[in-house]
C-alpha cells in the first residue's frame, strides 16, 4: 500500500472522531513552546503553545487530560484549540 493511501487511512480513522478529541500530553519541549499529545487510538499529535485555548503552556505537565480538534497542515496532523479536558472555552 502506497504512504498517501496510509496516510489517508489514518486520516479517515482520526476524522471520524467527536468534534473534540481527548488525549493526554505525551511530551512537552518548554524551550520551544510545543509538545505531542497521545491521543485515545494511539496517534502522537504535534501541538503549539499557539494552540492553546484558556490554558498556560507553561502550566501544563506530562500526563494531563486534554481535549483538540484534529487539524490536517502541510507537515501533517496537527492538535489545534487544545483545552483541558472538562473545561469550557
Amino acid at each position: 500500500m502506497s504512504l498517501v493511501r496510509r496516510i489517508e487511512r489514518g486520516w479517515s480513522k482520526l476524522e471520524r472522531l467527536s468534534h473534540m478529541a481527548k488525549g493526554t500530553i505525551r511530551r512537552l519541549i518548554s524551550d520551544r513552546g510545543y509538545g505531542f499529545i497521545k491521543t485515545e487510538e494511539g496517534e502522537d499529535l504535534f501541538f503549539h503553545r499557539n494552540d492553546l485555548e484558556g490554558v498556560d503552556f507553561e502550566s501544563l505537565t506530562e500526563g494531563q487530560e486534554v481535549e483538540f480538534e484534529v487539524t490536517r497542515t502541510a507537515k501533517g496532523l496537527n492538535a489545534a484549540k487544545v483545552k483541558l479536558a472538562g473545561e469550557s472555552s
